[in-house]
């Protein structure tokens, strides 16, 4: 480091920056003690135009972003029913039927249970990406929304948690108590500085029409909380209603996914998650 050099010896310093710490002290030219920071004070901008890469001059890191994921999961009735399972069988005639136990046991599935295996798919996807930093918080709604997990590390999340009765939330389709539980969630974040560095990536998924369309909430989400979110992932799984679902991707300038049936939930969810990285604007 030229014009450095050591107090006692009079040599000049060949440490390296990677052994230098921020706190270590040093000497100026007028007998002051310093902490290496004064050297990239004086020398940083410098470097950073000699070098010409884009490399920009700053005395303060800002912090890395974040990977906030937030799932909105449809718990209702609908979705923890067999529903999808009569479907099947009516749509497959019986002559056709020669299953695997492995296939028997995917259409014997309810669509939570196949929505559950695709979220785990989606952490194990990140988690492989070795996206230590991302947290997850994951609501899941019916009449009611409960946050099960709130900015929670990945690998500290236990699926069987999500195994939750249906009593918890009830039987019906309530989109403005799972978007108020989300707004909730943004208002926490937005009121405390450690979270400056999360972006959240939101993922709504129902296989319904909600018995109120949530206007208010939706006006909060996409004025008040619209600087806080990166991505709206809106999924609609199998009979949904298709025009309210468009209605709200617009209103949030999100993306429609048609999930056809449950077992391709798993496919849809590993897009999002092998899609988003912690590059984000």
């Amino acid at each position: 480091m030229g014009g450095v050099r050591y107090e006692i010896i009079n040599e000049a310093s060949t440490v390296w920056c990677e052994i230098i710490k921020d706190e270590d002290s040093i000497v100026t030219s007028r007998g002051r003690r310093q902490a290496y920071t004064y050297i990239w004070n004086k020398i940083g901008e410098q470097l950073c135009q000699h070098f010409g890469n884009g490399m920009k001059f700053v005395t303060q890191n800002s912090p890395i972003p974040v990977n906030h994921f937030i799932l909105l999961l449809d718990h209702s009735g609908s979705m923890n029913g067999s529903i999808f399972k009569q479907i099947s069988r009516l749509l497959i005639p019986s002559s056709m039927t020669t299953t695997t136990t492995s296939d028997s046991h995917q259409i014997d599935l309810s669509p939570w249970e196949h929505l559950l295996k695709a979220v785990r798919e989606f952490i194990r996807i990140r988690i492989q990406k070795v996206c230590h930093t991302d947290q997850m918080t994951i609501i899941v709604f019916g009449n009611s929304a409960t946050r099960i997990y709130n900015r929670e590390k990945l690998n500290h999340i236990d699926m069987d948690r999500l195994n939750i009765p249906m009593s918890m939330c009830g039987q019906g389709t309530n989109f403005s108590v799972a978007f108020a539980k989300l707004i909730e969630t943004l208002n926490e974040i937005k009121n405390d500085s450690t979270c400056n560095s999360l972006r959240q990536t939101i993922i709504f998924l129902t296989d319904r029409e909600p018995q109120v369309y949530p206007t208010s909430e939706l006006e909060r989400l996409s004025t008040d909380y619209k600087s806080m979110i990166t991505h709206f992932w809106i999924m609609g799984l199998g009979n949904y209603n298709k025009k309210v679902l468009q209605q709200i991707n617009e209103k949030m300038q999100g993306k429609l996914t048609d999930i056809e049936k449950p077992e391709d939930l798993i496919e849809a969810y590993a897009e999002i998650a092998d899609s988003c990285d912690t590059n984000l604007s």
